[in-house]
């Protein structure tokens, strides 16, 4: 119960913008990692609500490294919840894979973000969470349209490659999407660094894929020189 009132009175602090926020992140954080003395923790379903709904809110859609500070703070929220997926993980995880549905952008943006993190940092959510997550992203890349957003779905299937989590032929139908939007025009109003930024992005994860991840380089030469000859693409 302590560890419940002291964790509530940390969260309460992000309130008061006098606080340096970083400082409150890495105390939320160190409670939350555990520890040879303290495997696991004792938290009510209520201050878990608190903690995962306080700190999303926090997580930035594009860090600003001319403010450090924000940005540190970022990316200490995002090792939180790294030990949210592993200490609370059906509770963390859930709401974040239904976020993925929110009625908002900006919301939808911060769960992709927080659920690319934890595909490269949590074996927990690879093993037992990925499915659902590629699952939520087959839909959001025929569905989403903004730039930022398509950049966003670009990492996380990067990253699930990556882990190896899209290995299948109906799984990897998934970097088609990567390779249409190297030249994806997008729409009138679309500033031309949001296209080239895309562009550049997508270019670069392809080189990243073909480089690195020897499991699906045959795979992906395969696509691409079928990208070569398709109307499709």
């Amino acid at each position: 119960e302590t560890v419940n009132k002291f964790m509530q009175s940390l969260l309460s602090l992000y309130r008061k913008p006098a606080i340096n926020y970083y400082c409150i992140s890495q105390c939320i954080s160190y409670i939350l990692s555990p520890s040879p003395l303290n495997p696991k923790l004792s938290l009510n379903d209520s201050v878990i609500n608190s903690i995962n709904h306080i700190l999303f809110n926090l997580v930035l859609l594009e860090p600003d490294y001319d403010q450090p500070h924000t940005v540190k703070n970022h990316f200490e929220i995002l090792r939180c919840f790294d030990h949210m997926a592993g200490q609370f993980s059906d509770q963390t995880i859930e709401i974040l894979l239904h976020q993925c549905k929110h009625n908002q952008e900006k919301d939808r943006m911060k769960s992709v973000i927080i659920l690319t993190h934890l595909t490269t940092s949590s074996q927990v959510f690879v093993d037992n969470y990925a499915a659902k997550f590629i699952a939520l992203l087959k839909v959001m890349i025929a569905m989403e349209q903004g730039l930022k957003m398509k950049k966003l779905l670009v990492k996380a299937i990067v990253a699930l490659v990556y882990r190896n989590c899209i290995t299948g032929p109906e799984d990897f139908s998934m970097v088609e999407f990567i390779i249409k939007h190297c030249g994806h025009e997008g729409p009138p109003t679309a500033s031309k660094y949001e296209v080239s930024d895309l562009h550049d992005t997508c270019k670069s994860s392809l080189i990243l894929m073909c480089n690195s991840i020897t499991s699906i380089r045959t795979q992906l030469r395969n696509l691409l020189l079928t990208a070569l000859t398709s109307d499709e693409f």
